[in-house]
């Protein structure tokens, strides 16, 4: 052991040497020698340096090593003979690993040195923390902290704690959860009068406690715990310990996210202790900022819980934040700069926080208690001498305008009023902040504010660009006319296209090489929403677009070549094939001499690139397919992009995996993993080309399908980015499309990407990737149809759209319980139908899929449906609209595409049908009613009686007070069609059939729901056209119906009916008297008669 120790001690010398390749060569003989042959040796030596060694930075780097190497994955030989990974602390004699656990305990309670006991206690909470996912006891551990928390040295109970903070599971054993026993443990350290650092480190130990503990439904039982964790606060304060006081708030940050109920007993206390900390501005910006994102995200997690227990918030905090966002100082930098990227040192001035934060309480708390209080504030502050005042309001008007959607956009004009004057504001600042403001709620309040208010808001923007001694503002106002157009109407536009170009063309010209990138970003969006309009600038703006592409590949001038292309191809896309024809071939060359030129990684100019070639492939067509070649190679690469990973020590420099530099971290299991996520967007993007070069070229794609399925498919785990697997999902089936008249190359790669599909689904925590694999199963089942499954894959399809069924009805379930929270308010539920909203869209798909499956495989597809019956049984005795629609809907689709076998299913919907033709729910109803008609149509007889059972219920919708108010005219059209079906269908006795068939034509016409239109206007022609007596009974009262089908154009897509229709008014027309139609015709409103006029009907 002793010459082991001795090798281990200059190895560990060498380590912190600062030779590279004497550091690497020790590392390697570490790993080899050390870890791989001889782990025992390897720890049991690092334990006695750790002990017995006298020099302090040894003694901590051994212990920071022991956790590296015995918890270091090793290679090993598995039992099939392949290799496998295990830790080093598994790998060791028992009798070893007992050893060092003992040494450990006895380092812990002898180690004098407080830096040495630090790295201690990060060694002994990773090693507990490995045992416990091995289900391996250490029982000497928990006896040998709670003495810790005993012992007289303060170093030794904050040791204690940082080991409980770690390690929060020893105090549940068994996850057995004694307060009794617990509560006085914490007490002692949070009470602790001698040494602050030992309060602190509770506070953190008793934070990462209630985590593990998720006492969320217990919150009561919990605060006294939570009193005695504040209580720590004050003491910090008073003792002028900023840095150990924004350590506490970090700490409770992180509870308010786990468990924002805990904080229910104590918020309004909580409120004002915050108030006296962010309003001072005597103490440190990261103490004042720390408190203020713990509000927040207690408002974040809980906002229900703050409206009702602190009502007073958004009074007390809101002015707060509206004057930090007023901190701000004119920098002479700012108007003189040549690239206006924002500064990563300015996120954490006062007045960014500030701003985030007003955008944070609109959003969470809601418009009705935000912006009373804001807009009692904001109109004082715009009236300020200062301009930090006035910016602040305006700044503060753009980011609460999501939040107070709902009640600013009643008073869209009052606010557009307010802010459109500030562009001509004295102040450049102001009117850059004005110009922003404007741009924000072009998207926030669009398309309303584009439609109401453009000859405010295009003439006020068009001056700020008019400002050419503050480029700045030029470049914010040809910005925010980005926003403005992207949901502007063509008609709107027009009148301000050749002002608005010859402004940009000037812009577009500046010294300043961030305004010629934002005017051509703004020309570009412009003849976006102009379309053709913008055809009679093309030949002047296009020349000048490919001149830039023919400037040097010099650095400062990539972004500008790269706006250019963007630019190009959207005035491509807007003018279409014909005009753009002349200049396809200059471009294309251009963009593939580019393609060649760009070498960096990081040029911008390879995400400018990719989306390029694909808006030219969407305007060329098949033309495009020649180029596939010089494109294809570069984005399969990219679509291949591996994220770079380093796994770091909590102790390892983190300075070469900075956010600057692209890199996000998370901590796990006790060290950050980094990833470099900047170029995940590119690979992205490539993944959403390859699908837009397959949806367009169709077969023109095939010879790469593939090499590409062999792409998308293992994307679809590419869980460090969600928009990858979105994009590689969504890009499945139109590239199998491409390929889809060769079923032999087609079907095994289905299978591969089925067999991958039917795993993730189950597990799929993201709803929209949810919904795009059931969109995606849906889309391929249609375009493969009776290939698309063989019997394995349908049982396993049915297999898991069972449990994602049962996952749904459990979150529906959920979000029931959360109505019944004792803080639950009306914006909550704004919140829980948001949620609903979404995953209601995977529950839509689902309900497409089967409808599919039905369509496609008729009655063979019963077997698979049966095995979903169990929940259409319970779904469709819910209350539910979501989980009854779903049933309905399978309904329908039995009726529709399986025609006399839904008898089968009669014991199961039968009753219940009728009942829901009475329901509430609009939406039910209508379905229902398409239903319950289709069954008369194609179920057979016996469904018959289920139709007789609904007739009364029919004519009870139709004949309800509001059946033809919008919300409810669809359901009640459905109604009528479903009266029209059956009575065609001649399931009634001849009694009920005549007194159905006079009801029937007094509840024509249907004139919104164009599918139904034609079943009812087809079925009173029948009528009209056999001299029906009950058409009779309603002469005047039936030609009104048909002119008012004809005035609404609901017939347009049916001409041979409309033409009938048409005929047939005018033979019953002139089977009257002439006093009659000319009573008839002049009874009819006057816009009427005249759209009937104009459309050559009379």
């Amino acid at each position: 052991m002793e010459q082991t120790v001795a090798h281990l001690t200059t190895l560990l010398h060498t380590l912190a040497s600062t030779d590279n390749e004497q550091r690497a060569a020790a590392e390697e003989v570490l790993s080899k020698e050390y870890l791989e042959k001889k782990p025992d040796l390897a720890l049991s030596g690092l334990i006695h340096i750790l002990r017995n060694n006298p020099d302090v930075p040894l003694r901590s780097f051994a212990a920071v090593l022991f956790r590296r190497l015995a918890l270091q994955p090793v290679p090993v030989p598995a039992a099939d003979g392949t290799k496998t990974h295990t830790s080093a602390l598994f790998m060791i004699q028992e009798t070893t690993r007992r050893g060092c656990l003992a040494e450990l305990l006895g380092a812990l309670a002898a180690e004098p040195v407080v830096t040495v006991r630090k790295k201690l206690c990060d060694c002994i909470s990773e090693v507990a923390k490995a045992l416990l996912n091995k289900h391996v006891a250490w029982p000497e551990l928990t006896p040998a902290v709670l003495q810790c928390v005993r012992a007289a040295e303060p170093e030794y109970r904050e040791s204690a704690f940082r080991i409980l903070g770690s390690v929060p599971k020893l105090l549940m054993p068994n996850d057995v959860l004694d307060m009794v026993t617990v509560g006085p443990i914490f007490e002692s350290g949070l009470a602790e009068s001698e040494v602050l650092a030992v309060r602190i480190t509770a506070l953190n130990a008793a934070v990462f406690f209630l985590i593990e503990a998720s006492p969320d439904t217990k919150a009561a039982s919990f605060s006294g715990l939570m009193v005695q964790m504040l209580n720590v606060l004050p003491a910090l304060l008073g003792a002028g310990n900023e840095e150990g006081l924004t350590e506490a708030f970090t700490a409770l940050i992180e509870l308010a996210a786990n468990q924002p109920k805990l904080f229910r007993p104590v918020l309004p206390q909580i409120l004002n202790f915050a108030l006296s900390i962010i309003g001072n501005a005597q103490l440190e910006a990261t103490t004042r900022h720390s408190c203020l994102e713990l509000l927040l995200t207690i408002v974040d997690e809980a906002p229900a819980m703050v409206r009702k227990l602190t009502p007073d918030f958004p009074s007390k905090v809101i002015p707060i934040c509206l004057n930090m966002m007023a901190q701000l100082e004119d920098d002479e930098a700012w108007h003189t700069t040549n690239s206006i990227e924002e500064q990563e040192d300015e996120n954490d001035e006062d007045y960014v926080i500030g701003e985030q934060a007003m955008d944070r309480i609109a959003r969470k708390l809601g418009a009705v208690v935000t912006t009373p209080v804001a807009f009692t504030i904001i109109p004082q502050m715009l009236a300020a001498q200062e301009w930090q005042q006035r910016h602040a309001a305006l700044m503060a008007i753009s980011a609460i305008g999501e939040g107070c959607h709902k009640v600013l956009s009643k008073d869209l004009g009052k606010v557009v009023n307010m802010v459109t004057p500030f562009t001509q504001d004295p102040h450049p600042r102001v009117r850059h902040a004005a110009c922003n403001c404007v741009g924000q709620m072009a998207t926030d309040f669009a398309p309303s504010l584009q439609k109401k208010f453009h000859k405010h808001v295009i003439p006020a923007l068009m001056a700020c660009m008019d400002d050419v001694a503050n480029p700045r503002v030029q470049a914010h106002g040809a910005a925010a006319l980005v926003n403005f157009c992207e949901e502007v109407e063509r008609t709107d536009l027009a009148p301000y296209l050749e002002a608005l170009f010859g402004k940009l063309v000037t812009l577009a010209s500046s010294p300043k090489i961030y305004l010629q990138e934002q005017a051509i970003t703004t020309m570009a969006t412009v003849a976006d929403a102009a379309e053709d309009a913008f055809v009679q600038y093309y030949p002047a703006v296009m020349p000048a677009l490919l001149q830039i592409l023919s400037t040097p590949n010099s650095k400062e001038l990539r972004l500008l070549r790269g706006k250019a292309m963007e630019c190009a191809t959207l005035i491509a896309m807007a003018v279409k094939k014909p005009v753009f024809q002349n200049h396809a071939q200059l471009f294309l060359e251009a963009l593939a001499r580019i393609q060649n030129e760009v070498t960096d990684p990081d040029d911008p100019q390879v995400s400018y690139l990719m989306h390029a070639w694909a808006r030219l492939c969407t305007v060329l067509a098949a033309d495009f397919v020649p180029y596939l070649p010089i494109v294809m190679p570069p984005l399969l690469t990219a679509a291949q992009i591996k994220p770079e990973v380093a796994l770091l020590d909590v102790d390892d420099s983190d300075e070469d995996y900075s956010a600057e530099d692209g890199w996000q971290q998370a901590m796990i299991d006790g060290q950050r993993l980094c990833i470099r996520t900047s170029l995940l967007d590119e690979k992205c993007s490539a993944i959403e080309m390859v699908m837009c070069y397959a949806r367009h070229l169709g077969t023109g794609f095939k010879q790469y399908v593939p090499q590409v399925m062999e792409i998308l498919i293992p994307n679809l785990l590419f869980y460090y980015h969600d928009g990858v697997r979105h994009a590689a999902m969504r890009a499945i089936p139109p590239v199998l499309a491409a390929a889809q008249d060769e079923p032999t190359a087609v079907l095994p790669l289905w299978s591969v990407a089925f067999d991958k599909i039917a795993k993730l689904l189950p597990q799929e925590l993201d709803v929209e990737m949810a919904y795009n694999v059931v969109a995606g199963l849906t889309e391929v089942i249609q375009l493969l149809e009776k290939q698309s499954l063989n019997d394995q894959q349908a049982a396993t399809l049915m297999r898991v759209l069972n449990e994602v069924l049962k996952e749904y009805y459990d979150r529906v379930k959920a979000r029931e319980e959360q109505r019944q929270d004792e803080d639950f308010d009306p914006d909550q539920e704004e919140a829980i139908e948001d949620e609903a909203a979404l995953e209601n869209m995977v529950i839509t798909e689902i309900a497409k899929l089967i409808q599919m499956l039905l369509k496609i495989y008729g009655t063979h597809a019963l077997p698979l449906v049966d095995q979903l019956m169990d929940s259409v049984v319970v779904f469709l005795n819910e209350q539910d609209e979501d989980l009854i629609l779903l049933a309905v809907s399978v309904f329908d689709d039995l009726a529709e595409y399986t025609g006399p076998a839904l008898a089968t299913y009669m014991n199961v919907f039968g009753e219940r049908i009728v009942q829901l033709l009475a329901s509430p729910l609009p939406s039910v109803r209508q379905s229902v009613a398409y239903g319950v008609g289709i069954a008369a149509t194609k179920g057979g007889p016996a469904v018959h009686p289920l139709c007789l059972a609904a007739v009364p219920r029919l004519v009870e919708m139709v004949r309800a007070p509001k059946s033809r108010d919008d919300d409810n005219v669809v359901a009640t059209e459905n109604a009528v069609a479903a009266l029209a079906r059956i009575l065609r269908s001649d399931v009634l006795p001849v009694q009920q059939r005549d007194e159905a068939l006079a009801f029937f034509v007094t509840s024509m016409p249907v004139v919104f729901d164009e599918e139904e239109a034609v079943v009812t206007t087809s079925f009173l022609l029948d009528l009209v056209e056999a001299a029906h007596p009950a058409v009779g009974a309603q002469l005047e009262h039936t030609v009104d119906a048909l002119l008012e089908v004809l005035y609404q154009g609901t017939l347009d897509d049916d001409q041979q009916l409309q033409q009938r229709a048409l005929a047939d008014v005018k033979t019953l027309l002139a089977g009257m008297p002439q006093d009659k139609q000319t009573a008839i015709w002049n009874a009819l409103p006057a816009d009427k008669r005249s759209v009937l006029k104009e459309r050559g009907f009379f």
